[in-house]
């Protein structure tokens, strides 16, 4: 196994429940205590990462259960972090929503199980009393690995979070972390396909700002650190230890997946591909030095504006390892030299 560092996942009740908002504070505070965090998302949503990277000022990366097993996902995790001391994982819905809404499968519990990274979980609780009690015991009773380790309130006043939090504590053994406090100022906008994109929030750095402010007045910011050293501390395993957990991992994704159509095969076929392109830095496809003749690398134009505002990294890396040499190019200046490239994306 690769380089082990503090890890832990944001996750939360449901969608709209501020995972975003506590991750992207967490990450300020994180900045703010000298560490250099590197942050990942659950599933194929790329705004939430763009969050990120506002924070961050590097990428953040999309980690996937449904289009990768197991050791991809690892093997994907590990190659971010060179350079980093810590890891913060945004979940995606609800801790256990995954395919179709009613299965594990592309969950952020599955994303967790995978990578055994403890959790802490953000409860929405406007509006509620001592019911966020057998909410939050629902979940952890689901939890048959126990990753759960803390839970954040959102949008509840710091009176009532002081009430309820030793009842919390007590009734679930739980450590109740603090509170985000109802602030209308915080609330990222959204519309029908997700969060706006950041380019477009005039007031997003003053939001971070101040949720990065909120959290650590509110919240026991060096608890939740301490809840991602525990995952280095709690398990010494041997490198034979994690290969074994690893290859049980794979085999109860397979019984977990139904049979594929050859469609879907094609598909999976074409993730091996691309891992073996992306972990294996020495077979390129260009490789000028190696070849009988004079290869000259293709020069791929990549629109890269207001409207083409988003790729997959691995998918750019993918194509820089075989060779191509990457251009981005805003569309208004495709006319000038439409003639100079292979390809365009």
């Amino acid at each position: 196994m690769g380089l082990k560092i503090p890890k832990v996942m944001i996750a939360a009740v449901k969608s709209g429940s501020g995972k975003t908002t506590v991750t992207c504070a967490f990450l300020k505070q994180l900045l703010c205590r000298k560490k250099h965090p590197v942050s990942f998302k659950c599933g194929p949503d790329y705004i939430d990462p763009m969050f990120h990277e506002q924070v961050l000022k590097i990428p953040s990366k999309n980690l996937d259960t449904f289009f990768s097993d197991a050791l991809q996902i690892q093997t994907l995790y590990e190659m971010e972090l060179p350079g980093h001391d810590i890891a913060v994982l945004e979940g995606v819905m609800g801790l256990y929503d995954g395919l179709g809404g009613i299965r594990e499968e592309g969950s952020s519990y599955h994303l967790a199980r995978t990578l055994d990274v403890p959790v802490i979980l953000v409860v929405d609780a406007h509006g509620m009393g001592k019911s966020v009690i057998p909410l939050i015991a629902g979940f952890l009773q689901y939890d048959e690995k126990k990753l759960i380790k803390g839970v954040i309130l959102n949008r509840t006043s710091k009176m009532f979070f002081d009430t309820i939090a030793p009842l919390i504590e007590e009734e679930l053994s739980i450590k109740a972390l603090g509170c985000i406090p109802n602030e209308k100022e915080l609330t990222l906008g959204s519309r029908h396909l997700g969060l706006i994109l950041p380019e477009e929030m005039k007031e997003l750095n003053f939001q971070l700002e101040k949720a990065g402010q909120l959290l650590e007045k509110y919240v026991d910011v060096d608890a939740m650190i301490g809840i991602a050293e525990c995952a280095l501390r709690e398990k010494e395993e041997t490198v034979e230890d994690d290969e074994t957990k690893l290859e049980d991992e794979i085999e109860q994704e397979n019984e977990m997946k139904p049979e594929k159509n050859l469609e879907e095969k094609e598909a999976s076929g074409k993730v091996k591909i691309f891992l073996q392109a992306i972990s294996n830095e020495k077979n390129k496809l260009y490789d000028i030095g190696n070849s009988d003749t004079n290869t000259i690398p293709p020069r791929i134009a990549v629109a890269k504006d207001e409207a083409f505002c988003f790729y997959y990294r691995d998918n750019l890396r993918m194509l820089e390892h075989y060779g191509a040499e990457l251009v981005f190019f805003h569309r208004c200046m495709m006319r000038s030299f439409r003639k100079t490239f292979m390809a365009y994306c």
